[in-house]
C-alpha cells in the first residue's frame, strides 16, 4: 500500500498543495540567501514553463516549505518540482559541504478539488509560521 501522499495524481487545470521538510526534520534554509535562492529558482522555473504553472501561495520555514500551485498542463508540477528540488539540493550541498538527501523523501502532493479546500489550504499555508511559533515571517505570501 502506498504512503498517504506518494501517489501523485496529475491532471490538467489542477490545484495542489505541495510540501516537504528536511530529512530528520533538519533545517533546509540556513540563511536569508538560501530563501532568496529558492524563491529566485521558483521564479526562473515558472518563467521557463510559461503559463503552464502558477504559484498562488507559499510559505518557507527553516525546516520545511509549502506551495499552493495551479497547473494548466498535465505534468507541469512534476517538471517544476523535479527541477526545483534538484537545483536547491545541489546549491545547498555545495554551499554547506553537505552530502546526501536534503529533504525527507519526495515532495508530498494533495490535490484540491473544491474552492473551499483551496481557501482552507491558503489559510493553512499563510498561518503556518504562527502555528510554528514565528511571530513575523517574511517568506510567506500570495505569489513568488
Amino acid at each position: 500500500m502506498p504512503a498517504k501522499f506518494m501517489v501523485k495524481q496529475f491532471k490538467p487545470d489542477m490545484y495542489a498543495h505541495i510540501f516537504n521538510r528536511g530529512a530528520n526534520k533538519a533545517e533546509i534554509f540556513l540563511s536569508d540567501l538560501d530563501y532568496q535562492f529558492f524563491r529566485q529558482k521558483c521564479r526562473d522555473l515558472l518563467e521557463q514553463q510559461g503559463r503552464t504553472l502558477e504559484v498562488l501561495t507559499f510559505c518557507l520555514l527553516p525546516n520545511h516549505f509549502h506551495l499552493l500551485l495551479f497547473q494548466r498542463e498535465m505534468y507541469a508540477i512534476s517538471t517544476f518540482m523535479h527541477s526545483l528540488a534538484t537545483s536547491y539540493t545541489m546549491y545547498f550541498n555545495q554551499k554547506y559541504e553537505h552530502s546526501g538527501q536534503l529533504c525527507q523523501g519526495k515532495y508530498k502532493l494533495v490535490p484540491l478539488y473544491s474552492f473551499e479546500k483551496i481557501r482552507e489550504t491558503q489559510e493553512y499555508i499563510l498561518n503556518n509560521p504562527q502555528r510554528a511559533g514565528y511571530e513575523i515571517w517574511e517568506h510567506v505570501g500570495w505569489v513568488l
